[in-house]
């Protein structure tokens, strides 16, 4: 078994990113088949396991591989944190503004 990505998704609702890679993700080529915690992605008879979990309303997405030889294991990875990041995007606070003379 080998870890192939290790991601944090900026969002605290576990469950909807995994309704997410479960229902909207899209992968071609590859069969996908929904687990409690995420997906499985099955080729050519190796498979990939994509779960999530929560930690301090943080959100986690692991890829593990049990078969080396996964057609394209890295660009779905790739893949997967592009989509990722585009679905969930960091969305920083604006800071507060500092008024010159004063100490903070």
């Amino acid at each position: 078994m080998e870890e192939l990505l290790y991601i944090e998704v900026p969002t605290p609702d576990t469950e909807k990113v995994c309704h997410w890679l479960q229902q909207s993700w899209e992968v071609d080529g590859v069969a996908k088949a929904s687990t409690p915690d995420g997906v499985q992605l099955i080729a050519e008879g190796k498979e990939l396991a994509v779960f999530t979990w929560s930690v301090q309303r943080t959100t986690y997405v692991k890829v593990f591989g049990w078969d080396d030889g996964f057609p394209q294991a890295k660009g779905i990875c790739r893949a997967l944190t592009a989509a990722l990041r585009q679905e969930y995007p960091n969305r920083y606070p604006v800071p507060p503004e500092i008024k010159t003379g004063e100490s903070i």
